[in-house]
């Protein structure tokens, strides 16, 4: 989809349903799974970790007002 940036963030639609999203980085590949329903806001989280040549990454579902709260102290993508 697209590259994220520390202290940014993406927004995307998509239809209800299961979907799986992924973060990849040289070192790994972490995804989750989401079951979405239509009219509802989901929030994920990625953090980087410390890998043995370039950084590693996590992706995890976070609720919706410690999403909301991280959206407004970040920087649109």
């Amino acid at each position: 989809m697209d590259d994220i940036e520390p202290g940014s963030y993406l927004l995307f639609e998509t239809p209800p349903g299961d979907h799986v999203v992924s973060v990849f980085t040289n070192e790994n590949q972490e995804s989750v799974s989401l079951e979405t329903e239509e009219g509802k806001n989901y929030f994920l989280e990625v953090e980087p970790l410390m890998g043995v040549w370039t950084a590693r990454a996590t992706i995890k579902q976070i609720e919706e007002n410690a999403g909301r709260e991280a959206v407004m102290h970040s920087n649109p993508r």
